[in-house]
């Protein structure tokens, strides 16, 4: 309990306006947090919110953490309670003041299960919970946020399995409700950036995305997606500006801390990533998702070594090739250069992850122009634009100064974007670039 107030005391800090934390036996609170932990199983604990006016069950969540580490389920719970306070402020606020007992209940309980998605919670089931309070309470915005989000995470998240034409329409129908309760809604317009990336991958989503923030700009979600789209089209800087802000908005929330160290990293300050990752795990320590963030950033551009150690361990997931891969970083021989990119190679199949994995191997072994002609002749038409985010990380630097690498941007629809928007990517300041973007664009336009 000591712990987890601790915890929720970062978010009074960010949300001191809306929250006050107070100790058993200080002042009567408006809702009560209990925490039921068994001493002699250390994965376990339960977690329930009361009301502080009659000491009525509001909402309970029974937590065991997979990795049996305490410091995970001290997170998984910290997590949950931040959660569900934010939920509980739309639904004992101003925006849930009409609901009825049970439809709040309802949605409280749909906020805990949301939090605990990684413990194995089931999308399906918190879709429905949410289409039933939207159908009990067609106004309650909270709600329609919730049920966007799910939805837009059901549909696209690989392996994109679930978008069916009639999985679309519901979708459509589902955004255009929502905007009828707020029509800025900053979730609706993620969704949209989302459908509109299945047909024009980059100008599309951006254009919605950019309108989220501009209509919400205090809102963590809208701010990592915009900040993901950055990072697509090589607008590093103004990516980890945006994630930040989302750390700022929302600090309890895993998926923007996460962002915020990959985001930084993607932009090739790796010093700035290291000491996130530090104030992460002073926070939380052992937590297994900061391993995860340590190990991505080691895998590539830190210590070989610790990655591989990690690795062997068993404390992170990774897919084939990897270890061959931080093997090679270690030693990288001619030979053994040629049997990381060759096994790479042998890899693809079609699937963008494979793609993303192969360019990368190229990149990080100087095998620029064995790159550049993949790109601009073997790719696939169906892959394109489905990984644009990893040419602008660190190791395609060389990659970017030959001129022939607009071309590449060109087949990916980037310099469309570039060059409709005035948005140009990073790379274009670069001292050491020995063309003009622009006057480069011109002549493929031309």
């Amino acid at each position: 309990s000591r712990d987890l107030l601790a915890k929720l005391g970062i978010l009074q800090a960010s949300n001191s306006d809306a929250l006050q934390l107070v100790e058993e036996g200080g002042k009567t609170p408006d809702l009560i947090f209990k925490v039921d932990a068994n001493g002699d199983v250390p994965s376990k604990a339960s977690l329930l919110l009361l009301s502080g006016k009659n000491k009525e069950l509001l909402w309970s969540g029974d937590f065991d953490q997979p990795s049996g580490n305490p410091s995970d389920l001290k997170q998984q719970l910290a997590y949950s309670a931040a959660n569900i306070l934010e939920c509980a402020s739309e639904a004992y606020g101003p925006p849930g003041r009409n609901l009825d007992a049970q439809t709040r209940r309802l949605f409280l309980n749909g906020c805990g299960e949301l939090a605990r998605t990684s413990a194995g919670a089931d999308p399906d089931s918190l879709l429905s919970t949410f289409r039933e309070v939207v159908r009990r309470a067609p106004r309650f915005e909270g709600a329609w946020e919730l049920l966007l989000g799910t939805e837009d995470g059901i549909l696209y998240s690989p392996p994109f399995d679930r978008l069916t034409p009639e999985a679309r329409a519901r979708f459509r129908a589902d955004i255009a409700a929502a905007r009828k309760v707020n029509p800025d809604m900053a979730v609706a317009y993620v969704a949209e950036a989302d459908m509109a990336a299945e047909n024009e991958p980059v100008a599309a989503p951006m254009h919605f995305l950019e309108l989220a923030v501009e209509r919400n700009p205090n809102d963590a979600g809208a701010l990592g997606a915009r900040s993901n789209g950055l990072l697509q089209v090589g607008r590093m800087k103004e990516a980890v500006s945006d994630a930040r802000r989302a750390v700022q908005m929302r600090p309890f929330w895993n998926e923007a801390r996460e962002a915020y160290i990959s985001a930084l990293t993607y932009a090739g300050q790796f010093d700035a990533a290291r000491q996130e990752l530090s104030k992460a795990e002073a926070l939380f320590p052992g937590a297994s998702n900061l391993e995860d963030a340590r190990y991505r950033l080691n895998l590539r551009y830190g210590p070989p070594q610790e990655a591989l150690k990690q690795l062997q361990q068993g404390k992170v997931q990774s897919f084939a090739g990897q270890e061959l891969f931080l093997k090679t970083r270690m030693d990288p021989s001619a030979a053994n250069v040629t049997e990381a990119v060759d096994a790479a190679r042998k890899r693809l199949d079609g699937q963008s992850l494979h793609v993303a994995d192969y360019i990368q191997t190229l990149a990080a072994f100087g095998r620029t122009k064995e790159l550049t002609n993949y790109l601009l002749s073997t790719l696939q038409s169906d892959q394109k634009g489905r990984f644009s985010g990893v040419l602008f990380r660190p190791a395609f630097h060389d990659f970017w100064l030959d001129p022939r690498s607009m071309q590449v941007a060109a087949r990916l629809r980037l310099v469309d974007y570039w060059r409709s928007t005035g948005h140009w990517p990073d790379l274009c300041s670069w001292p050491d670039l020995p063309y003009d973007c622009k006057k480069e664009a011109a002549k493929l336009g031309a």
